[in-house]
């Protein structure tokens, strides 16, 4: 197994994949790529934290949700 930290080597991962695929070879059996993304900075933190607040609503209204149910 081949594990790929920094965007540039991703990107090689990327092109040597999307190469081979366009030629038609055949990738071999044993080839497995783990992929690790670098940390999110504190401005996608906040970007999530803050989508997953606006989506709060079907928690709150559960009967809605679940009709008779709840």
């Amino acid at each position: 197994m081949r594990t790929f930290r920094k965007p540039e080597e991703i990107e090689l991962l990327m092109k040597a994949l999307y190469s081979n695929h366009q030629t038609g070879r055949q990738l071999q059996g044993g080839n497995i790529f783990m992929v690790e993304p670098p940390p999110l900075t504190e401005q996608e933190v906040e970007e999530l934290n803050r989508r997953m607040m606006s989506n709060k609503k079907y928690d709150e209204d559960q009967e809605e949700l679940f009709g008779g149910w709840v």
